[in-house]
């Protein structure tokens, strides 16, 4: 209930077909993708405006993950996605790679995952070039 009134975002956008056609968990392709999308979600946000709600969403997500109250702006935002990063090298998560991914199929990928109704409930439109950096990052 809760997912159906909130919407996803680019995370779960790729999942549906990134699951439907490779041999990844969906837990592992989202933990895998998570610090990346929000990096690209950050960055494109702070060229809309740099007081957009959700970047403020994510300095809060940054200071509850690094339990550290003082982060502010960027330093929080940025500790936030070092969290989630080191979190998925702590779990053992594998990259794309290991998961049989390659980049000559990240572009059919991304044209899957922009159809999905999850994309639009991404905090900011990402264009295509940054959906396949997501995924060369993760990779």
């Amino acid at each position: 209930v809760t997912l159906a009134n909130v919407g996803l975002g680019a995370v779960h956008g790729f999942a549906a077909p990134a699951c439907a056609n490779y041999p990844i968990p969906h837990g592992s392709l989202c933990a895998v993708l998570l610090p990346h999308v929000v990096s690209a979600n950050a960055a494109a946000l702070r060229v809309e405006s740099a007081e957009h709600p959700s970047l403020q969403k994510y300095e809060a997500v940054g200071r509850a993950l690094t339990a550290d109250e003082n982060l502010r702006g960027q330093s929080a935002i940025d500790a936030g996605i070092s969290f989630l990063a080191d979190l998925v090298d702590r779990l053992n998560i594998p990259g794309l790679r290991e998961f049989g991914f390659q980049p000559n199929g990240f572009a059919e990928l991304v044209a899957l995952a922009r159809r999905s109704s999850s994309m639009r409930y991404n905090p900011v439109a990402l264009p295509d070039d940054v959906l396949l950096a997501i995924l060369h990052n993760a990779w």
